[in-house]
């Protein structure tokens, strides 16, 4: 099927997605050592190379992904970026704490230390932070996805997700999204010419 990020199109495709889909669907409690250790230590090695110096001691930081909840919160269910191309971005779930043990312990075990949450506007999903307080989930470090406006009008989030973080959190946050024009027209992103955001 052709796919839209327009408002018209999202509303049409939650209505129908709704009581079909599962809510757990997409997030799975990954097996880390499926990978061989050498390809671990090479990501490892990158890692520490560019950015290990943030980092009290660097030589043991172990970084992964970590897929903690689904949607983006600048959608509120009816519109996204022009330029998004994610499907289901309106479908905002976060999981139970029975699965963010699980994933959570799977990549401890594993020796991660450092966790990149891929999940699009974390920043603005205070549920997710609330369950991770809970829980008492504390890593050494933590990347998570913001938008500047969600930073910029809600502080008491950043504060929450800061008190997650043993060392550092880092928020990684588009210079577009605090921009409504670049918000509606987007952005070429591989053009040399014009530049990238």
């Amino acid at each position: 099927p052709v796919r839209s990020n327009e408002s018209s199109v999202l509303k049409a495709e939650m209505a129908a997605r709704k009581g079909v889909i599962d809510p757990l669907d997409g997030f799975v409690v990954p097996n880390l050592s499926l990978f061989p250790s050498d390809y671990w230590e090479g990501v490892w090695g990158r890692y520490r190379r560019v950015y290990g110096h943030k980092h009290p001691d660097p030589a043991t930081v172990k970084n992964a992904l970590v897929h903690l909840a689904q949607g983006c919160t600048r959608t509120q269910g009816t519109a996204a970026c022009t330029y998004c191309t994610i499907y289901g971005i309106g479908d905002i779930r976060v999981p139970s704490k029975s699965y963010l043990t699980r994933v959570l312990e799977a990549h401890e075990r594993f020796g991660i230390t450092t966790f990149f949450n891929v999940t699009d506007s974390a920043l603005e999903m205070a549920s997710l932070a609330a369950r991770l307080h809970t829980m008492g989930w504390r890593p050494e470090a933590l990347t998570i996805y913001g938008r500047a406006q969600g930073m910029a009008g809600s502080p008491k989030l950043l504060d929450q997700w800061v008190a997650l973080a043993r060392d550092r959190l880092l928020v990684n946050c588009g210079m577009d999204s605090g921009d409504a024009r670049v918000l509606h027209t987007g952005v070429v992103k591989s053009s040399v010419i014009r530049g990238s955001m």
